[in-house]
């Protein structure tokens, strides 16, 4: 799972972009909201810290990709 860091305007260079933004990205990410927007039913099963966990959980709920993560810390957080 990773962060991708957007940037703000098109057309510019990483070093001269103003600012980012950040969205869910990377392979196992991507397939999942792939297989979502083709009318699948997926979702995604992972384990980080919370706040990791919570913005990738708000990311995947608006793709409407299924969400449940193990938090490092032994908690759980889940859509369903």
């Amino acid at each position: 799972m990773l962060i991708d860091f957007v940037p703000t305007i098109n057309g510019l260079s990483l070093a001269d972009a103003p600012a980012f933004k950040k969205a869910p990205g990377g392979a196992p990410a991507n397939v999942a909201v792939g297989i979502a927007r083709l009318g699948g039913t997926s979702a995604f099963v992972g384990k980080v810290t919370f706040w990791f966990c919570y913005f990738l959980m708000l990311g995947f709920k608006m793709k409407e990709v299924a969400f449940c993560c193990q938090l490092a810390d032994g908690g759980l957080l889940k859509t369903s």
